[in-house]
């Protein structure tokens, strides 16, 4: 594998690390500046389809609300 493959894959590797430790904190912050402004969150409830949450402002409120 190239060096610049590797980077690439590592970059990620730490950006789901740090998107992971942020969620276990209930850092709703530190989620969101790992995401773009147009990001999309799709959420299982409520059955049978979900609900689709889209971009920043939406995904932020959702998670702020989850986490209370």
């Amino acid at each position: 594998m190239s060096p610049i493959r590797m980077a690439k894959i590592e970059s990620g590797l730490r950006n789901v690390i740090e998107f992971n430790e942020a969620f276990n904190r209930h850092d709703v912050a530190g989620m969101m500046k790992l995401m773009s402004e147009d990001c999309l969150f799709e959420n299982t409830s409520p059955a049978p389809d979900g609900t689709a949450y889209q971009g920043q402002e939406a995904v932020t409120r959702f998670w702020q609300e989850f986490f209370q």
